[in-house]
């Protein structure tokens, strides 16, 4: 699982070997505990996922209003 969290101290981008400092946000993969910073694929795939799931989301909440409404739910 993946999560995006923000640095307590600084670390190693496991794929680009960059510095993540303090503070930075960066994302955590707890089943492999590796480290990506934000200019990494593995972050920018994780955040393109994430914004078109939100999408998704939106649109089926959307349409079941729509259904609701027209069948009197």
């Amino acid at each position: 699982m993946s999560k995006f969290m923000i640095s307590k101290f600084k670390s190693k981008c496991s794929e680009t070997g960059k510095a993540i400092n303090k503070g930075e946000k960066f994302l955590f993969d707890s089943n492999n505990k590796k480290a990506y910073c934000s200019e990494s694929n593995m972050y920018k795939k994780t955040v393109k996922k994430i914004r078109f799931n939100a999408k998704i989301k939106a649109k089926e909440k959307s349409e079941f209003s729509v259904y609701c409404k027209r069948n009197g739910i």
